[in-house]
């Protein structure tokens, strides 16, 4: 899911009623599977359950990949971004 935020008001999402939902949409999302960004002009932030995740620009070329790690606290959930593999 991607929420498209107007340049002109780049923080609009991380007010309520917004964030809360973006939040939840993340903590329902399966992290192998399901994405929640919000793209503000040409930067993406991932928003995962505990965490937001500034990915600068997205290029083209670039995949967005998200996904768990092993933690000391436990599991927590990663994103980062990857170029696409050639064809």
């Amino acid at each position: 899911m991607a929420a498209y935020v107007d340049p002109g008001r780049p923080d609009a999402w991380k007010e309520k009623p917004y964030y809360s939902q973006l939040r939840e949409w993340a903590r329902n999302a399966d992290p192998t599977r399901h994405q929640v960004v919000v793209c503000v002009g040409p930067k993406t932030i991932v928003i995962l359950p505990d965490e937001d995740v500034d990915l600068g620009i997205v290029r083209e070329d670039e995949l967005i990949v998200t996904g768990e790690r092993h933690t000391p606290a436990g599991i927590r959930q990663t994103a980062l971004k990857m170029k696409r593999p050639a064809h």
